[in-house]
């Protein structure tokens, strides 16, 4: 189902990004509906950003009002859901390659793909409040959204693999004051998805700490993205010294940023067919 164009800030996105000759997603990207995160933006018409391109792959920055886009799963029965947070250094968003083309992936397996166009740039603690903000509205929405609200997962590239594990481990913290009812709602993950998480340690010491409530885990990573793997190695390990249920999928090959374009014929690209399987084996899908 195509959005609406009235008051629906993903297609009046597409219009802006068509006056400015940037390519637009295909038709299949199309999200059902888009959603602000905040109360203060609902009488937004345009969401207050800027678009910026380099090769096929398009970028947002300056987000000054966060957002949702929902594409949903076929099913009768509510499906799990996956907040999708694009990477980007906290600078820019791959809205695309780390966004909407999670979609399709996410859809085969019965899962609700919800991409979170999060605050920049370099705001990485009002990034946190969307993400918490996000998993909360996911839920307050779950009925409306054909949702089941106790398989709500997040999973993020690069720094948004930053931002969900973030969210993971730290669904405690109170990052907000409370703005309406949503926020009475919890916002803990029930798992985690980590593409090429960065930040996540500098040497042995974590950016965060691994509690024994932290949600299940995977993580893909690959041995050569030298600068973000290390961290990643300690994250890991802090996982299972915490006993979390969770799995590191480490390839030899592939360095960082390759989101769901891993060439199908490489090693790599088995990635989402493994993360599927550990999704489909912890009961996080649909099917």
């Amino acid at each position: 189902m195509k959005a609406s164009m009235v008051g629906n800030p993903i297609a009046l996105i597409v219009l802006a990004m068509a006056a400015c000759s940037v390519v637009t997603p295909a038709a299949e990207d199309d999200p059902k509906v888009s959603k602000y995160l905040w109360p203060k933006d609902a009488e937004v018409k345009v969401p207050q950003q800027r678009f910026k391109t380099r090769g096929d792959v398009t970028r947002i920055t300056d987000v000054k009002t966060p957002y949702l886009a929902i594409f949903p799963a076929k099913s009768e029965k509510p499906t799990p859901a996956i907040i999708a947070c694009p990477g980007g250094g906290y600078g820019h968003l791959c809205v695309d390659k780390e966004g909407s083309e999670t979609a399709p992936w996410l859809n085969e397996l019965g899962i609700t793909a919800i991409v979170l166009t999060y605050s920049t740039p370099k705001k990485r603690d009002e990034a946190f409040k969307d993400a918490q903000r996000t998993v909360r509205l996911v839920r307050h929405h779950a009925k409306e959204w054909n949702i089941d609200p106790q398989c709500v997962g997040i999973m993020g590239f690069s720094a948004g693999g930053h931002l969900a594990a973030r969210t993971g481990a730290q669904f405690e913290k109170q990052s907000y004051a409370p703005v309406d009812e949503i926020d009475k709602l919890s916002c803990r993950p029930d798992f985690c998805v980590l593409i090429y998480p960065a930040y996540l340690a500098k040497k042995d010491k974590l950016d965060f700490p691994v509690g024994k409530q932290t949600p299940p885990t995977i993580i893909v990573q690959t041995e050569d993205d030298k600068r973000f793997v290390p961290g990643t190695k300690v994250y890991f390990d802090a996982l299972q010294k915490a006993k979390i249920t969770s799995k590191f999928l480490l390839f030899k090959k592939g360095g960082h940023g390759y989101g769901m374009r891993a060439a199908k014929d490489s090693p790599l690209g088995k990635w989402p067919e493994q993360c599927g399987e550990w999704l489909k084996a912890n009961g996080f899908t649909g099917k």
